[in-house]
């Protein structure tokens, strides 16, 4: 089960010999981005997913040119984002604060 979110598992096909960046877009609203926020992201492996996903209301849609069609990546939650993408802080910012506050909240919880 991935991330206790959703019952699917994947497996890293390969590692990228150099990082491949793309336009990332939140589809759902979640620790780092807003829904609709648009940031530069990367990827530096290859993965499959291990078996048809569950949903197909996935947390972001990912562009790069060469691709043609928009890909959907990941799954989230209000306090998860679970992807392959890697998206630097500086690339947004008010997402840190976000994040903060989300580990904040979680811990006043327990």
């Amino acid at each position: 089960e991935l991330a206790g979110v959703t019952p699917a598992g994947a497996e890293i096909i390969s590692d990228l010999e150099e990082a491949e960046f793309l336009e990332v877009k939140a589809e759902k609203e979640n620790p780092l981005l807003e829904q609709g926020e648009l940031v530069r992201g990367w990827v530096v492996q290859d993965v499959e997913l291990a078996g048809s996903p569950v949903s197909r209301d996935f947390a972001l849609t990912l562009k790069q040119p060469e691709w043609g069609a928009p890909l959907g990546e990941g799954a989230s939650t209000p306090r998860l984002l679970c992807s392959r993408v890697l998206i630097h802080p500086a690339a947004c910012r008010s997402g840190v604060g976000r994040f903060v506050a989300a580990c904040r909240a979680y811990a006043s919880e327990r």
